[in-house]
């Protein structure tokens, strides 16, 4: 068992367990497999429960906090408590063992604020901007993974770091809890409602969470599949001049093939979680990188402002998208 801490504050990632980490040093980034990494994130051991209860109050006793005209002790920032769980048993075959990874996210988000109420002024307002912000972008996920044909074609994962960081909690392979919490104030009715509806566009979302498996059979039909992803993309690049796309993402494909192969190593050689899906998956991102470059293209082409060679390059960009989809 693992704990890491983090917080979202002025869309920048703090590690509350290791405060002396750098500004800035911590990225989130997605996997080829699908998965979440907090790259510059460290996690500490914990052996009993006592250990998480204590890490969970070390890293509270670091969140930034600030007086408003509403709250004394203002949570100026969103939180990540994650618990990694790592288990294996020997399976009924000699010599095979079966390794489930799961992981726990407690998330507590800073309550939505109105200006005019809590008279926030200076770094207060500056907060209070990004806290609205991160907010608005949960509520527009929530709003696209509610929505059946907009969850079929783009969900803005990438409009903040904290819709970022929860992407395969909210609409992955997971149960999710959302608790509301409200006042019983009447001065509160209109910020109560709001999130009464909030929490109701969050009903519509329907996870089916599975555990997945997988045996070192399917890694080496997966590898077999990639090298032959590989190949297509190199001869694609070889015939379209090189723009640099293939070969983009042919370096993706090499460095999820090692990334496996270091997770296997670290595993004692078993199959992690989710392998048997990771080039399924990969469609999937490749899928939400086109809908975005349509996107992007139908904006510009609106506002009528793209040259005649950025149109060119961005609808080249969309057509080699397509092909790979």
């Amino acid at each position: 068992v693992q704990c890491q801490f983090l917080e979202v504050y002025n869309e920048t990632v703090r590690d509350l367990l290791h405060p002396d980490t750098p500004h800035g040093s911590i990225q989130i980034r997605e996997c080829p497999s699908g998965e979440i990494v907090i790259a510059g994130a460290r996690e500490e051991m914990a052996m009993t429960y006592e250990d998480c209860m204590r890490l969970l109050d070390i890293g509270a006793l670091g969140r930034i906090t600030g007086e408003t005209d509403i709250n004394q002790q203002s949570s100026r920032s969103h939180a990540i408590f994650t618990i990694f769980l790592q288990q294996q048993a020997v399976g009924k075959e000699a010599g095979r063992a079966e390794v489930v990874t799961s992981k726990l996210h407690l998330v507590d988000l800073a309550g939505s604020e109105r200006v005019k109420k809590s008279n926030a002024a200076g770094e207060r307002f500056k907060e209070t901007v990004t806290i609205n912000q991160g907010l608005l972008a949960l509520g527009n996920v929530i709003s696209a993974l509610g929505d059946e044909q907009r969850k079929a074609t783009h969900v803005p994962y990438r409009e903040s770091k904290i819709t970022r960081m929860l992407q395969d909690s909210l609409g992955g392979n997971s149960r999710t809890l959302m608790i509301a919490t409200v006042s019983a104030a009447d001065s509160c009715i209109e910020e109560t409602i709001n999130t009464l509806k909030y929490a109701n566009r969050a009903r519509n979302i329907r996870n089916k969470p599975v555990i997945n498996k997988g045996t070192r059979e399917s890694i080496q039909a997966i590898d077999e599949e990639i090298r032959a992803m590989q190949l297509q993309l190199l001869q694609q690049q070889l015939q379209g001049g090189g723009d640099g796309l293939q070969g983009d993402l042919l370096g993706g494909l090499d460095i999820a093939e090692e990334e496996r192969r270091l997770l296997i190593q670290k595993l004692g050689g078993s199959t992690p979680e989710q392998v048997n899906e990771a080039v399924r998956k990969r469609a999937g991102i490749l899928e939400d990188e086109l809908s975005a470059a349509k996107e992007n293209l139908r904006r510009a082409e609106e506002a009528g402002s793209l040259s005649a060679r950025a149109a060119e390059k961005l609808s080249k960009d969309s057509a080699a998208l397509q092909a790979q989809v």
